[in-house]
């Protein structure tokens, strides 16, 4: 096959995944439901299809026999306040086993704003009445308790005499066995439009059907009320009842895990069981315990990061506890792929499975009921040419049986794997699935906007993420871009926003680099769908993760909003070295640089010229006046230094402590600023020698640090070897001085190899001399005219070559 068609057709491969285009239309039936007796009478279903109606459906429900003695049915609320209905229910009702959020409330001060009557009594609304369509119908109880629903009497509620427990609201969905198309477009958006829906509905054999469709996240779409009337018609129910949706989306079950939230609800926009709004009443139902089935699961953690590059490993744990009767082998009870078993995972990792669909044992070998078993596994991220989204199911199978415990989905991870970026760059991070690195994109609190920005080179047609900027009500807010970075280097920041609806200014960004933070409060009420810079600096960044971009409501609190588009981080190339000096390489047979000061005859002539000429550090068009050299050498394991200057002042100083530090050393100093990463990167090693005649030694300091500084105090955790030699003959100082590559081991500069041939790293060589008697002079060797001569960029250029006039480091054996 071509190579360019091979590739266009893995591009089209991956953005199918990463758009997550929808597989074939599936139906109620379809669905591997996952299904849990979690009272006597009792049944939760739940199963997340990728395409029902047209879109990705969450879909939980609990069905309810009524006619079983132990059920009941009751009405938790609360008159003036909120609270979450996982909480609400079991605090009212300690016997209820199930329940689902109520009507529609007052989302300030709390109170529902339908009709409630409680035992005969009528509950005073919290605010003003909702839309007549809002009570239109009711879940309501008899004398007898027995439970239906209905619609409201031409009077009004209080004309109903026969039902002394009313919990009003609506749209009703099924009316005798009718779902009210022309109702639904009458009242427009509220139900037209895909939302997370909680419906409540009674079927003709007597079961109540508590439902939740879930929304407003990547893998819930919502429904509209046509399409959740469909469902409740197909789940059996003759008479049905929308109930308060959107964020108050709630279905509950005693003694599940997340406080017993059973559904997705939509309030933090992440598909978890995170998201519980709080509400002011609910639909609680009692029951007792039911008998546990002998094969049964659930599932107690997930441990998985959500971000990967290409080629990248992680270990990923899932935590079982087993709920049945029976006990678990290793040899019977199995963790395999789900959504389908028969399948290879892009994450498979051939070193580590057990099988192509098995990738772990259990640990321990058995688990009795009660007891928990573990899977621990390696996952290893595919190559792909742009970011890619990837949704991985797993599930727990018990040999003879099939599937037990959580539904096949419940066992899932999103992760985003983000494709390879090339050094030296400008690469932009979007905010929304689709984007370009996708994957270096998070956020708390944000929601899909069908806004999109259309900012220079952003994808145009994906959207944005938004959120509120009212912060004393919603709560804080923020989206970040925290990209891996390719290469060290400066970088500057642009951010853009597209044009939604209600734009604020005042909108905070801060910039976290290697030196820092940055913060800039920025207008985004004009401006929309343009690169904004952050600053008028180049911010540097360190390769690898660690710095990011934020933006945050925090210095705002007025209605509105604000939208994260995409960041743009615009690599700045470095300037050129004004010198530079290469370092030859020396066989195992050559003779090597012995480190006493004295330059032997032929030890150091392998090595380039000397490199001389240095230059005041604050003002580099004046040349020193006592001018320096060094020459230097490697080998597999060592680079050997040489320094030389004609100094005509060298006076002696006290010996300095045993454990002596900067300040310990006071005569004249001179300085080899390393930089393995480049001439132009921040992270340094100091390597500070300082002879003195009076006790013949040549004192090293060092330290290391991941951003250019002149405390001395920073990075003196790291010790250069102190492997040196000096001589002071006829004004003529000398220091020989060599260091393991091994010891360039520092967190964050961590090289400890030998170089590769034609690898750059930086050099700054740098001397204070007395030149007489309190005069001194501060000169450097690469031209810098910052304050300091380890903070200019960029240093000296090093070049390590192993090739000397064409033979290579082999040869020379």
């Amino acid at each position: 096959m071509n190579r360019v068609i091979y590739f266009a057709l893995l591009v089209s491969l991956i953005l199918a995944c990463a758009t997550h285009f929808l597989p074939a239309q599936q139906t109620l039936a379809d669905a591997d439901w996952f299904e849990r007796e979690i009272g006597d009478g009792i049944i939760w279903r739940y199963y997340l299809f990728d395409n029902l109606y047209g879109k990705k459906q969450s879909v939980s429900y609990i069905k309810i026999n009524l006619a079983n003695p132990n059920v009941s049915v009751k009405f938790p609320y609360l008159a003036n306040s909120r609270q979450l209905t996982s909480s609400m229910i079991p605090s009212q009702f300690p016997n209820a086993i199930a329940g689902i959020n109520g009507t529609y409330f007052n989302t300030s001060a709390g109170g529902h704003v339908t009709y409630l009557r409680i035992n005969g009594t009528e509950i005073p609304p919290g605010g003003a009445l909702f839309s007549p369509w809002g009570y239109e119908g009711a879940i309501a109880l008899d004398t007898s308790d027995n439970t239906s629903i209905i619609p409201k009497p031409s009077g009004g509620w209080s004309k109903n005499t026969t039902h002394p427990d009313i919990m009003a609201c609506g749209p009703l969905l099924i009316i005798n066995g009718t779902i009210p198309y022309d109702n639904f477009n009458t009242i427009g958006s509220h139900c037209t439009g895909r939302h997370p829906r909680s419906a409540v509905g009674v079927s003709s054999d007597n079961y109540l059907i508590l439902l939740t469709v879930d929304g407003r996240t990547e893998l819930a779409d919502g429904m509209t009320c046509e399409e959740v009337a469909r469902v409740m018609d197909e789940l059996g129910c003759f008479n049905a009842l929308n109930l308060d949706g959107g964020g108050s989306t709630t279905l509950w079950g005693k003694g599940e895990p997340y406080n017993g939230v059973l559904n997705f609800p939509s309030d933090n926009s992440t598909y978890d069981h995170q998201g519980e709004r709080a509400c002011s009443n609910a639909i609680a139902v009692q029951s007792i315990a039911p008998k546990p089935k002998t094969w049964d699961a659930r599932l107690i953690s997930k441990s998985y990061k959500t971000s990967m590059e290409c080629g990248e490993k992680q270990t990923v744990v899932f935590t079982y506890q087993n709920i049945g009767t029976a006990g678990w082998s290793d040899s019977e009870t199995s963790f395999v792929l789900a959504r389908p078993e028969s399948r290879t995972s892009p994450f498979y990792d051939g070193a580590t499975w057990l099988s192509i669909s098995q990738p772990a044992r259990m640990m321990p070998q058995t688990a009795a009921p009660g007891e928990t078993a573990v899977f621990a596994f390696t996952l290893q991220a595919p190559d792909v040419p742009v970011t890619a989204i990837f949704d991985e199911h797993f599930m727990l199978k018990q040999s003879g049986i099939g599937r037990i415990g959580p539904a096949d989905s419940e066992a899932w991870m999103r992760i985003v794997v983000q494709s390879e970026l090339i050094g030296g760059q400008t690469f932009i991070v979007e905010s929304r699935v689709g984007g370009k690195n996708y994957g270096w994109y998070s956020d708390s609190g944000m929601a899909d906007s069908a806004a999109h920005c259309t900012a220079p080179d952003c994808t145009g047609n994906i959207g944005s993420r938004y959120s509120s900027t009212y912060r004393s009500v919603a709560g804080l807010k923020n989206s970040t871009a925290a990209p891996s970075f390719p290469e060290h280097g400066y970088y500057k920041v642009y951010v853009a926003w597209s044009d939604g609806s209600l734009r604020k200014n005042a909108i905070t960004y801060h910039v976290n680099h290697a030196k820092g933070k940055n913060t800039y409060i920025i207008d985004q009420t004009s401006a929309a769908n343009t690169w904004v810079q952050l600053g008028t600096e180049a911010y540097y960044f360190h390769k690898g993760p660690g710095g990011s971009v934020v933006m945050t409501n925090e210095n705002i609190d007025v209605s509105g909003s604000m939208y994260m588009g995409a960041v743009k981080f615009e690599y700045q190339i470095p300037v050129e070295p004004q010198k530079n000096y290469t370092v030859n390489y020396l066989g195992a047979y050559e003779s090597k640089p012995v480190i006493d000061g004295v330059v032997g005859a032929g030890e150091w002539d392998k090595a380039e010229a000397a490199a001389s000429g240095f230059v005041q550090h604050d003002n580099p068009t004046i040349p020193a006046a006592e001018d320096g050299s060094f020459k230097m050498l490697y080998d597999d394991e060592y680079l050997y230094i040489l320094f030389q200057v004609n100094n005509s002042y060298l006076p002696g100083y006290a010996a300095p402590p045993e454990n002596y530090g900067y300040a310990d050393l006071n005569g004249d100093k001179i300085n080899f600023f390393i930089s393995p990463f480049g001439t132009s990167t921040e992270p340094f090693y100091r390597i500070l020698f300082c002879p003195n005649i009076s006790d013949s030694k040549c004192y090293v300091w060092s330290q290391a640090s991941l951003i250019k500084t002149l405390d001395p105090a920073v990075g003196i955790d790291w010790r250069a070897d102190r492997e040196s030699g000096f001589t002071y003959n006829n004004g003529l100082l000398t220091i020989e001085y060599r260091i393991p590559f091994a010891r360039f081991n520092y967190s964050g500069i961590n090289v400890a190899r030998c170089p590769h041939d034609n690898e750059v790293w930086g050099i700054q060589p740098a001397i204070s001399n007395q030149i007489s008697a309190g005069v001194w002079e501060y000169v450097n060797w690469e031209p810098d005219n910052t304050p300091s001569y380890v903070m200019g960029v960029p240093f000296g250029g090093l070049t390590f070559r192993e090739k000397t006039s064409g033979v290579s480091r082999w040869e020379i054996y």
